[in-house]
């Protein structure tokens, strides 16, 4: 009987085990917050419990797996809240290209530059919620930062993407002639608009030659 038992508890120890390594492997989604961390710590108690209690009671079972429940809750939430935010955006960017499309057809993209750079400039800066959202937001933000960050990093985008057209004009940012000059504001004001360092980059570029001279 105490083989049976203690062969019993050797098969469920190895299958929280598993769980916890499996639900351990899962907590990438939280990429680098505090609460990636916080739970990290949880599952290193709720391994140790299980370790070193091979006979652990029935209320040390219910309290290692209401922990990996709860994570897994929280994996869900957040993994949810991502693709709600994808599919909108992804809608968002649809719109913008057909924007994008009718200005291309009435708009000299060159000589209205400045208004070129705020329309590629938007566009980056919504390809880079879409492509960066688990590195902008973090999962412990509350609802209403989350929400402000994604409304204000288009917006930044198209920010970056005048800043870059008057980095253009002064010729602080010096670009090859023999390229046709509206493709060059148009992936210019994107790349811009999607990171921001872009432009801080050129500055210091430039800040750098002055120095040199």
């Amino acid at each position: 009987m105490d083989n049976q038992k203690q062969a019993e508890y050797n098969r469920e120890e190895q299958k929280i085990l598993a769980e916890i390594e499996i639900t351990r492997a899962d907590l990438y989604v939280f990429r680098e917050s505090k609460e990636k961390d916080r739970w990290a710590d949880l599952l290193d108690k709720a391994e140790s419990v299980v370790q070193e209690k091979p006979e652990y009671s029935k209320r040390l079972n219910n309290r290692v797996n209401e922990v990996i429940g709860n994570l897994w809750k929280r994996i869900f939430d957040w993994k949810e809240f991502q693709r709600k935010v994808i599919k909108y955006f992804i809608f968002i960017i649809l719109g913008e290209l057909i924007l994008i499309s009718v200005y291309y057809y009435f708009v000299d993209i060159v000589r209205y530059g400045f208004y070129t750079s705020i329309v590629f400039g938007l566009l980056g800066g919504t390809l880079g919620v879409v492509l960066n959202l688990g590195k902008d937001l973090k999962v412990e933000e509350s609802n209403q930062l989350k929400t402000m960050k994604l409304i204000l990093r288009p917006l930044i985008g198209s920010v970056s993407g005048v800043a870059l057209y008057s980095l253009l004009r002064l010729n602080i940012v010096a670009v090859s002639l023999a390229l046709d000059q509206g493709f060059v504001l148009i992936v210019l004001s994107i790349s811009a608009g999607y990171s921001e360092r872009f432009i801080s980059k050129a500055l210091n570029d430039y800040t750098l030659k002055i120095f040199n001279k």
